[in-house]
């Protein structure tokens, strides 16, 4: 099997040639669909919780008779029941555990805050609690259903280079085979021409997926510093930028065999 071929063999449509274990790009679109599946779960695990929250009565502290008058607060009711909604809702997804393996505190903390945290295990559940739990989560739904967006948009990048990287290669292919050594200059030179334009389109290919990740970055309304999506999606991979790499090495086969060429058109006639 020779190079074209090993490189076709790994960048394939799965109509077209079987998969490798190593394939990027199989890869990515594997962790895609598992990150798109795990945030579906966790939008609609707080879709639930938020609607049991709605539910929950809020109970006010009372005065209690006497010369101490302190408040009386219960203390089971509002908060033991959305605890239960939280932990049979957020903290019930699949990915859980694997992902997160947090407790109730230090989830509670990660999605709402210390505040609301703290107002869930040492207040009551009053109507300034209520109000503020529906709120976060209400924006910790909003961020799901943004980051699903950006998932979405990621598809169809990876999707449309996909596309675009297995039309160069069709392009490519007629341009490798071992008889060209044979061919006259003009020959050479013409596919010399047309290694060049598709070098020029696999850079084009490149520059289009490295503004899709920008756009996708500025869609999520996060800091500059913080991981883009690929960064985040595709960490547990061989490659955090698996698209790109695939683009990169098709760039360097393709200058590669330009060379091969010219060093043939030196001694064609």
């Amino acid at each position: 099997m020779d190079g074209f071929d090993e490189f076709r063999l790994m960048t394939a449509d799965p109509v077209r040639a079987d998969r490798t274990p190593d394939d990027p790009l199989e890869a990515a679109r594997r962790a895609l669909a598992v990150e798109t599946q795990r945030t579906t779960d966790e939008r609609d695990a707080l879709s639930s919780f938020l609607d049991r929250v709605r539910d929950v009565d809020v109970v006010e502290p009372t005065p209690m008779q006497g010369p101490k008058r302190q408040l009386q607060t219960p203390q089971t009711t509002g908060l033991a029941t959305v605890r239960d909604a939280y932990v049979g809702t957020v903290m019930s997804v699949p990915h859980y555990d694997e992902e997160y393996g947090d407790s109730y505190v230090e989830s509670l903390e990660a999605e709402f805050g210390a505040d609301v945290a703290a107002a869930l295990l040492q207040g009551h559940f009053g109507e300034y609690c209520k109000q503020s739990v529906l709120a976060k989560t209400e924006q910790a739904l909003d961020e799901r259903e943004r980051f699903l967006s950006t998932l979405d948009a990621e598809r169809e990048s990876l999707a449309d280079t996909e596309e675009r990287i297995h039309g160069i290669l069709d392009r490519v292919e007629g341009t490798v085979d071992d008889e060209d050594e044979n061919l006259s200059f003009s020959a050479l030179e013409g596919r010399r021409s047309t290694l060049q334009n598709l070098q020029t389109e696999c850079d084009e290919v490149a520059a289009d997926r490295q503004a899709a990740i920008r756009r996708q970055h500025r869609k999520l309304w996060v800091p500059r510093s913080a991981p883009d999506v690929p960064a985040y999606v595709y960490q547990a991979l061989d490659e955090t930028y698996p698209v790109l790499s695939v683009i990169a090495d098709l760039g360097e086969w393709i200058t590669d065999r330009r060379r091969t060429v010219e060093r043939r058109m030196s001694g064609a006639k």
